[in-house]
């Protein structure tokens, strides 16, 4: 095996690695339940407050914003490294 393609093999690897730490890190990110639906109970509890519900809520967003932002940048990774293979490393390693 040339220096070249073990590289190949190499870039294919981390590209597979990258995009499943996407996939399992958007899947974190769907996952994260928002606060459950607002009794007239809890309005009641919390004298018309809304505050603390919103300050819940927006827990969970920025949660899932942080996760879904690293998300794309693994997958922004994976896709510039089969770019890479694909483009710049020529093909000769998978001949017959």
């Amino acid at each position: 095996m040339t220096v070249v393609c073990i590289a190949a093999s190499v870039v294919q690897l981390c590209s597979i690695v990258s995009g499943a730490i996407a996939a399992s890190v958007w899947l974190k990110a769907s996952l994260i339940e928002t606060p459950p639906e607002i009794s007239q109970r809890d309005m009641e509890a919390l004298d018309g407050d809304i505050i603390p519900i919103l300050a819940r809520l927006m827990k969970g967003v920025r949660l899932q914003s942080r996760l879904n932002k690293f998300a794309a940048a693994f997958t922004a990774i994976a896709v510039g490294l089969q770019a890479i293979g694909y483009l710049f490393l020529p093909q000769v390693c998978w001949g017959p």
